[in-house]
């Protein structure tokens, strides 16, 4: 199969065989023509089964007071679940409104990191109150996620995350999910899955069990295993106080540092790549404390720090010395970032130091992009534009660096051999557009492994 097209305005002609696609002169007899050609995407922070769940059940995003109620009052589950809920300054969802529906209501904010309950919700989780933060919103959702949402219901979650992701050309993802829960088996189940799906999961079980991972010949641990919460909920640790709130968030690992440390030498000692959640500038101190202690030069597992949002210069330093790959979001500062919005409410001038994009990539740190999906749409179009237009101005990159953070940049942090693009050949994914992908153009085709995945 070849395809001639555009790529970053440059015509080529793709030859593909088998699983591999290279190069070549000249197409002599194209089966498609006149496209633009894309690698294949990689989404390196997503949570599949909460984001398809997030596609099954209602997402609040967007939604007045009003409209969130009706959406309630037509759901005919025995339950309501339900994501992305933004508090209104307005109008904001009450326990009193929630308690008029006669089953139990959980409801997510959209950083996900609190929960919502109505009364019967608490009485069913032994959870009582209305708002839930920290450790309460995360012990809340895995008790509600392991004991009332079955096995059947998560793995139709997880192929609908996957029909989503293939549509946007997202071919292959890191697959943060499961739990210590004592019942949960999430990762085990999509790992017993993963042959139905299109878009490749490569799993980050977060568990703090190194034999679960190594008994299943997993090579990843952590993802988002939290050393902090989100500067929604002021739960980011911060090494000063919050603009907006007398507090400086929350360091989950602070009174064990002594154990966070062991787990981290032994995961490093069995050879297994590492990730944790690290939102604000003193979760990633924490986390680069211990890291210096155990991670050998230059980092030969790919060590990772999840999100990494809040950057000061010194802390730019020490990851850089570390060779540690930063994996980020571009969708945040696009949603939250800018004067007047969210960060600028909760950090003041400090929202500056948020996304720094381009002072990473210059002081040669390996910069990866996903979207954290179900907390924002797994669009890496969109992200890429975000990259090259950052609303923190000075940290925008040129396209060709952020199309890398979504491709060859991302197939580096997940040990993905043989990338095609920036080379002249190698694993044959590909995404074909029937115009500039940065205007109008949409996706036609998608190609994993030199087999059509997904055609529009």
């Amino acid at each position: 199969m070849q395809i001639e097209g555009i790529l970053n305005e440059r015509k080529i002609c793709i030859d593909i065989k088998g699983k591999r696609a290279r190069l070549i002169d000249k197409c002599s007899n194209p089966f498609l023509k006149n496209v633009w050609v894309m690698p294949g995407f990689v989404d390196n922070h997503l949570h599949p089964l909460e984001f398809g769940l997030s596609l099954m059940f209602p997402s609040l995003r967007g939604l007045t007071q009003e409209e969130i109620l009706d959406t309630f009052a037509q759901r005919k589950e025995d339950f309501i679940y339900a994501f992305n809920y933004t508090p209104s300054n307005e109008k904001p969802l009450t326990e009193k409104e929630l308690n008029k529906f006669n089953k139990p209501v959980v409801i997510r904010k959209v950083d996900g990191h609190s929960v919502y309950l109505n009364n019967r919700a608490q009485n069913l989780l032994k959870a009582h109150g209305f708002e839930h933060r920290g450790k309460d919103n995360e012990q809340i959702i895995e008790k509600w996620e392991n004991e009332f949402i079955d096995k059947d219901i998560k793995i139709e979650a997880f192929l609908k995350a996957d029909r989503t992701l293939i549509k946007e050309g997202i071919v292959r993802y890191a697959a943060l999910t499961g739990n210590d829960y004592p019942s949960n088996n999430d990762c085990e189940l999509l790992d017993s899955i993963k042959h139905r799906l299109k878009a490749q999961p490569y799993i980050f079980c977060q568990t703090y069990n190194i034999k679960r991972v190594l008994r299943n010949g997993w090579q990843r641990i952590g993802g988002c295993i939290l050393i902090d919460g989100s500067f929604g909920s002021h739960t980011a640790a911060l090494l000063e106080p919050y603009n907006d709130k007398d507090t400086k968030g929350i360091l989950y690992p602070e009174q064990k540092r002594d154990e966070f440390l062991a787990f981290l030498e032994r995961a490093i000692k069995y050879e297994l790549q590492t990730a944790f959640h690290a939102i604000g500038d003193r979760a990633i101190s924490f986390l680069l404390d211990a890291y210096e202690k155990v991670i050998e030069k230059p980092n030969p597992l790919k060590a990772r720090v999840e999100h990494a949002e809040l950057l000061n210069d010194e802390l730019l330093t020490r990851i850089s010395r570390l060779k540690l790959i930063l994996s980020m979001q571009p969708a945040f500062i696009s949603t939250w970032g800018g004067k007047n919005k969210m960060y600028d409410k909760r950090l003041g001038t400090r929202w500056k130091n948020t996304a720094r994009f381009k002072d990473i990539i210059e002081r040669d740190i390996i910069l990866v992009s996903g979207s954290d999906a179900p907390i924002t749409y797994p669009s890496p179009i969109k992200g890429i534009k975000t990259l090259i237009n950052n609303p923190n101005k000075e940290q925008s990159i040129d396209l060709s660096l952020a199309i890398k953070t979504y491709t060859s940049y991302g197939h580096y942090a997940l040990n993905i051999k043989e990338t095609f693009f920036p080379s002249d050949e190698g694993i044959a994914d590909i995404v074909i557009f029937n115009n500039n992908p940065f205007k109008n153009g949409e996706i036609t085709h998608v190609i994993k492994e030199g087999k059509i995945v997904y055609k529009n």
